[in-house]
């Protein structure tokens, strides 16, 4: 991975971070719990991004062990990433294993845990000596991503998350 590639990594990882951060801030534990119409609390988000955040990173991990060239059908899809990802246009429904069950107390907990994974996340990507576009695996949607596009799509996903916790606030508010 280039010196650009693991900066623009961390710059990514950083910044949804603080959109996390951002969207549950000030919310009161009732707010915190409250559901939108069919959809997921603010600490459901959360608890699913923590289950997501450990998931993706240690089967980027497995792969860039193994690694055995670039998966084929990963050019051009940082911009997809990018753009498709935080807009929150198409809803997409997690895979069971990955969709919130209730197992934080609190949202000051699920965050607690959500900054956990993100740190060993960027300390992963800080430290990784392996070539991140040199492995990969299929994304249900994206088909296939290469390790360094998985590092991304876990930014993208958690502003994605961030807005849909502030888009749950502002339908309270209106309501």
């Amino acid at each position: 991975m280039t010196a650009e590639d693991r900066q623009e990594l961390i710059d990514y990882l950083e910044a949804s971070r603080a959109d996390v951060r951002n969207a549950v801030q000030g919310l009161s534990e009732a707010e915190s719990r409250a559901k939108a119409e069919g959809g997921w609390s603010a600490t459901d988000c959360v608890e699913h991004l923590v289950l997501i955040e450990r998931a993706v990173r240690e089967r980027v991990r497995s792969a860039a062990a193994e690694a055995g060239g670039a998966p084929q059908g990963v050019d051009g899809k940082e911009e997809l990433l990018k753009k498709a990802v935080p807009t929150r246009r198409g809803k997409a429904n997690a895979p069971p294993a990955f969709s919130p069950s209730g197992a934080f107390a609190t949202l000051a907990d699920a965050l607690e845990a959500f900054e956990q994974e993100r740190g060993a996340t960027l300390q992963y990507v800080r430290e990784c000596t392996d070539d991140l576009r040199q492995c990969g695996f299929e994304h249900f949607v994206f088909k296939a991503l290469d390790g360094r596009q998985w590092m991304l799509l876990l930014a993208m996903h958690s502003t994605r998350h961030a807005r849909q916790i502030v888009e749950g606030r502002a339908a309270a508010a209106a309501s």
